[in-house]
């Protein structure tokens, strides 16, 4: 079954049922499949045929389903973009793909300006499409103010001198497509990923991979709540929030409520209203609710409704327990038996493997999905480990991506082992005890210095529990003369007369705690505003591993 066969069958199941809620605007499946129809007849009328690149390059509102589906129902691929993409990257993702028509909204038009002089810029069709109805007062204000803004920039002008149309003048699809494709295992969707390290990479998956991911997802949370409605804040671009957020309620004909970008003050008045049964974040989101005087004002006082929350699936990064455990702990104190959990998974594996719904597994990830198989690999001699060693957590998936391609343009594969099974390497560094699989960092995060192997996070550790004042500790490597490579500290707090005196506090803290070599080279006090993110919340490692090597020099 394809995308878009799932919301016809959901208009035939349960046609006046919401599909789409945006803050006060709703769509039943029976309107949310006639706009994607409709849509679907205005590609095929601008000359969009199967196989074809499409971007989407727009934040969680109604239109990007609309525009989702439709290109499924043709067999196009959609592209999915990060729709603050600067210039260079957004050139770089539109013709790395080889899209022939982009989707953007206000919040892109100067990044989409910016590429009008790069070389086939001006052969791609631009379709603008607005994103102001229904934004809340005080969301729409803002937003308006900064377009009126932007109007006046010469730039945004020559938008329309780039092939731009505007979305009201696209919709012309009065030859109504009655026909769709149904191959589920086509090309459907293009993702990117890499941005923690910086190096680009584009996933292709097919709607059988999104369909069996959510699927397996879902089937985890049976028996269902009276109605599925997802909170999707996280983005369509990331492939957790394309597969988890926006289609995995469609699955069981259920309801997305779409939150453009994150904002604390928006989260937290729908869930006042009445949280949605499921809620996918990253952990940054839950710990800064956390943090939020709003959310804590409204929690103390009675006034926040997860009487119909059930779980909150946590990837994209790991989530800390202490984190875990007083988001659960506050759900316990407003009477919902909702909690939260560590999902782990790989944008090239679409994307969630294994699931932790326990607690008092220290960093453990959990245990794989039906269908899952995972295995620790040792990166020096490829032999699959016994349980309890640390190795390369590697992944056989029933929904792996059909290929990869890098930024040059090479395609990558899973590698296949003697029996001709795929894994995929995700370069991740765990190990597995008793079927439950422990993570302990990114591959990238491993510091070899003279031959000898430190774990960052193990540092970060040592110095997060002895330093009153920290309130985050992050270690990249750095090049060292003699070493080969040397651990450099960034110690996170809020006041920069600590500077000082920081390298000689972490050195005496790790030489009482840890061997010699892990020891780090340098460190230096940063503030939280400094910390590198990607756009969903990610530590940016690349970013500080620059960042840390310029200090160091």
């Amino acid at each position: 079954m394809t995308l878009y066969e799932y919301i016809l069958q959901n208009k035939n199941k349960s046609p006046n049922t919401d599909a789409i809620r945006y803050f006060n605007y709703t769509e039943s499946h029976k309107q949310m499949l006639d706009s994607v129809d409709f849509v679907a007849s205005s590609l095929r009328k601008y000359g969009i045929k199967k196989g074809d690149k499409v971007a989407i390059c727009l934040p969680n509102q109604p239109e990007m389903l609309h525009i989702f589906y439709a290109i499924n129902k043709i067999g196009a691929v959609a592209v999915m973009i990060n729709p603050k993409s600067p210039s260079p990257e957004l050139y770089r993702q539109i013709h790395m793909t080889g899209c022939v028509m982009v989707f953007f909204s206000q919040i892109s038009i100067r990044n989409v300006t910016g590429m009008q002089n790069m070389p086939g810029a001006k052969t791609i069709r631009y379709i603008c499409v607005p994103i102001l109805r229904s934004l809340p007062f005080a969301i729409d204000t803002i937003v308006r103010f900064k377009m009126l803004k932007a109007s006046d920039n010469r730039k945004y002008r020559e938008a329309y001198g780039i092939n731009a149309i505007q979305y009201k003048n696209f919709l012309v699809g009065k030859d109504y497509y009655d026909g769709y494709e149904t191959d589920d295992k086509a090309d459907a969707v293009v993702i990117f990923s890499g941005g923690t390290g910086g190096a680009i990479k584009a996933v292709v998956h097919s709607s059988y991979a999104f369909n069996y991911s959510a699927e397996s997802c879902l089937e985890t949370e049976r028996p269902w709540p009276d109605e599925v409605a997802m909170l999707a804040i996280l983005p369509s671009f990331h492939i957790f929030g394309l597969t988890v957020a926006l289609h995995l309620p469609y699955i069981a004909c259920g309801c997305a409520v779409l939150v453009p970008f994150f904002n604390l003050k928006i989260i937290t008045d729908v869930i006042k209203k009445g949280c949605p049964s499921f809620f996918p974040g990253v952990p940054t989101m839950f710990e800064r609710l956390l943090e939020y005087p709003g959310f804590v004002k409204a929690a103390q006082r009675g006034k926040l409704d997860f009487s119909r929350f059930r779980h909150g699936f946590v990837g994209g990064d790991f989530l800390d327990n202490d984190v875990r455990d007083r988001f659960n702990a506050l759900l316990k104190k407003l009477g919902s038996s909702g909690y939260i959990s560590m999902g782990y998974g790989m944008s090239e594996c679409c994307p969630i493997c294994v699931n932790n719904r326990e607690s008092g597994y220290d960093r453990s990830v959990g245990i794989p999905f039906n269908g899952m198989r995972i295995r620790i690999r040792s990166e020096e001699t490829g032999e699959y480990l016994p349980e309890g060693k640390m190795g390369e957590i590697v992944i056989s998936s029933p929904y792996m991506m059909l290929r990869g391609i890098d930024e040059n343009g090479n395609e990558y594969m899973p590698f296949q082992d003697d029996n001709g099974v795929k894994w995929y390497r995700t370069g991740d560094m765990g190990m597995m005890k008793e079927g439950i699989i422990y993570y302990e960092c990114r591959a990238r995060r491993i510091i070899k210095v003279s031959g000898n192997t430190i774990f960052a996070s193990s540092i970060e550790k040592v110095l997060q529990d002895n330093i009153p004042y920290a309130e985050a500790v992050y270690v990249v490597p750095v090049p060292h003369e003699s070493r080969g490579q040397g651990a450099y500290a960034f110690v996170v707090c809020d006041s920069r007369s600590r500077d000082m005196h920081i390298y000689s506090l972490v050195k005496n803290i790790c030489r009482e705690n840890l061997i010699p070599y892990a020891i780090p080279v340098g460190a230096s006090v940063i503030t939280k505003d400094e910390v590198p993110h990607t756009a969903i919340g990610k530590v940016a490692w690349g970013q500080l591993e620059k960042m840390a090597i310029e200090r160091y020099r």
